[in-house]
């Protein structure tokens, strides 16, 4: 899972070119949590323990049994998964569920071009985000799509020729070259990070 703190984990990562991080946690933590889902019909869920699964759920459960790793084989993973977001040359999500603004914030401050087509809005999930030209929250999916462009200018949009959520946000490898904004730097990091006082000097 791309969250907000896998995200701050890598670009810190990719700010200090120190391989080990005291955010690695969070890529821990989304993996354990990934390893805990389960597709219901409603989507995916959490699993809770003690909960019955359903027979066609039971695949499943085997195959997060197969895959629970120790924190030694987690730390091995989070260097390979570390080294694979850092050496990429585009980021990509077609229809990424929760994970859309960090793919998008991922992109924008490791500096490469991506290609991104959100899909749902969660906005109870994401009740923080507000619209910059209104300030209201992001309820529908034009709401997002214009959320998610306003995080950085140089972003585009293009329509795709296929059913259902089929717009398209992306960025050139020309356009990606530039530094991430300070905007940008302080929704991730809380504060203005090291990136663009040390890319600057």
């Amino acid at each position: 899972l791309l969250t907000a703190g896998v995200v701050r984990w890598v670009a810190s990562c990719a700010d200090t070119g120190n391989r080990q991080s005291s955010d690695e946690q969070a890529f821990e933590d989304a993996c354990r949590r990934a390893l805990d889902l389960r597709w219901t019909r409603k989507g995916l869920s959490a699993h809770e323990d003690g909960e019955d699964e359903p027979a066609e759920e039971n695949n499943h459960a085997q195959d997060a049994a197969k895959l629970s790793q120790s924190s030694d084989e987690l730390e091995l993973a989070a260097v390979d998964v570390l080294e694979l977001m850092l050496g990429s040359s585009v980021i990509v999500g077609l229809h990424p569920d929760q994970a859309a603004e960090f793919a998008i914030q991922l992109a924008l401050l490791l500096q490469k071009p991506f290609a991104v087509v959100p899909c749902c809005v969660y906005s109870a999930e994401f009740t923080k985000r507000k619209l910059r030209r209104t300030g209201g929250p992001v309820r529908t999916y034009e709401e997002l799509l214009e959320y998610l462009q306003d995080l950085d200018p140089r972003i585009q949009r293009a329509e795709l020729d296929f059913e259902g959520k089929c717009t398209l946000l992306f960025m050139t490898a020309e356009d990606a070259r530039a530094e991430p904004s300070s905007e940008l730097l302080q929704s991730v990091f809380g504060h203005e990070s090291q990136l663009s006082s040390e890319n600057s000097a």
